[in-house]
């Protein structure tokens, strides 16, 4: 049996999971919500004792040490109103909720010989060398729900690379189109938009760049136009806006979403002219990094980049640079986690989690596990990048 491959994607709208090994048949996959709380250690008694009727990973919290400060994680620490922190590095809560991930994935199918795969910010790269150091120190011995674990690993086995460059690893091990190439994997999230440049397969760092340009400036665009609204409520709106471009009929509740849907076709203008402002600050910041003819290719990722998708294609057509998707990400991804089947509740359950946010963790987790849907009912189409269709 070889190495259980475990990757993670630690994106602000959620924490995108994929483990597996080249010899199993399914990949599994979560997404992990991204809320993150550090209590005191006398919180102890309050918190939850064992994963109760759900999984595991629901009510995780951690300690690095026994009598240390309680890690909440995911939805235990929603449960406590934490709210995601945009402003603070993402590198200062990686190594506890990366604990809380592996602990409740061992409580699940315990498991020992292991590597792993971690995303983060490209501006936050220069702490991978400490990042990596804490995780082999904290992973020798944790407590998840005040219960020992003890998962070691190497330093050798961690893999910290820049956000965008995951579905790169995967296409450098295709061959001659990426590395005879100078292209860009262009990352838009929900934080960040990141361009990572590449010169005959090799990563040049000098040459990228990142701005807190992802989809949250776009809430904060819309934020403005509309006091007194979360941020949530927005996000809930921009969903509807684009899915049903019609009055809402789903599940929320609350005061302020009654407010936002009460008149649809004011919000969908708002969206269109706050998404406009949005394209021209990104626009800006793509023309501060690119130029004419320096690039042979880009591929874009992350969810964001779909709300942009006729924008971009346009921006990069003048350039007289070709577009492209990762092609494989969401075909051989359903095959991988057993969701072939498209028409099931499970498929498209995870369809409705767009899975062109799963790109980039997908093609870390398949660089680093060899892991391959081929001789699985893979699809008729081979080809690595595929050209954004004209719609």
């Amino acid at each position: 049996m070889d190495k259980k491959t475990i990757c993670l994607d630690f994106g602000g709208t959620g924490i995108k999971q994929l483990d597996g090994s080249r010899s199993e048949q399914k990949v599994n996959y979560k997404l992990v919500e991204p809320e993150y709380l550090c209590l005191p250690s006398s919180s102890v008694s309050r918190l939850p004792k064992t994963p109760g009727m759900g999984k595991s990973i629901d009510s995780a919290w951690v300690q690095l040490k026994k009598k240390g400060d309680c890690h909440l994680i995911g939805f235990t620490a929603k449960d406590y109103q934490a709210r995601f922190n945009f402003k603070e590095p993402k590198i200062n809560s990686i190594v506890p909720k990366t604990l809380g991930i592996l602990g409740s994935l061992y409580e699940e199918n315990s498991f020992d010989d292991y590597r792993l795969g971690l995303l983060v910010p490209l501006n936050e790269l220069s702490g991978a060398g400490e990042l990596s150091a804490n995780l082999v120190k904290s992973l020798k011995r944790f407590y998840l729900r005040s219960r020992k674990i003890e998962l070691p690993i190497s330093a050798e086995e961690i893999f910290i690379v820049p956000e965008g460059t995951g579905a790169a690893m995967r296409d450098h091990k295709k061959g001659k189109h990426f590395q005879n190439s100078v292209c860009a994997y262009l990352m838009i999230g929900y934080n960040h938009a990141a361009l990572n440049v590449f010169k005959q397969g090799r990563f040049v760092q000098s040459n990228s760049q990142i701005e807190r340009l992802g989809a949250v400036r776009l809430t904060e665009l819309m934020q403005r136009q509309v006091p007194g609204l979360e941020k949530d409520a927005i996000n809930r709106a921009i969903s509807t806006t684009i899915n049903s471009k019609a009055s809402y009929t789903g599940s929320y509740t609350t005061a302020d979403w009654s407010q936002i849907t009460s008149d649809v076709e004011a919000l969908q203008l708002l969206y269109q002219q706050s998404l406009e402002e949005y394209w021209r600050m990104l626009k800006s910041w793509l023309s501060s990094c690119i130029g004419v003819g320096e690039l042979d290719y880009v591929v874009r990722c992350g969810g964001t980049s779909d709300l942009l998708a006729d924008q971009l294609r346009g921006w990069f057509q003048d350039l007289k640079i070709s577009l492209y998707i990762p092609n494989d990400y969401k075909d051989k991804m359903l095959i991988a986690l057993g969701l072939n089947q498209k028409d099931t509740q499970l498929a498209n359950q995870f369809i409705q989690l767009n899975p062109i946010r799963f790109a980039d963790v997908w093609g870390l987790f398949v660089a680093l596990s060899g892991y391959s849907v081929e001789g699985q009912a893979a699809p008729k189409s081979e080809v690595n990048l595929t050209q954004q269709s004209i719609r």
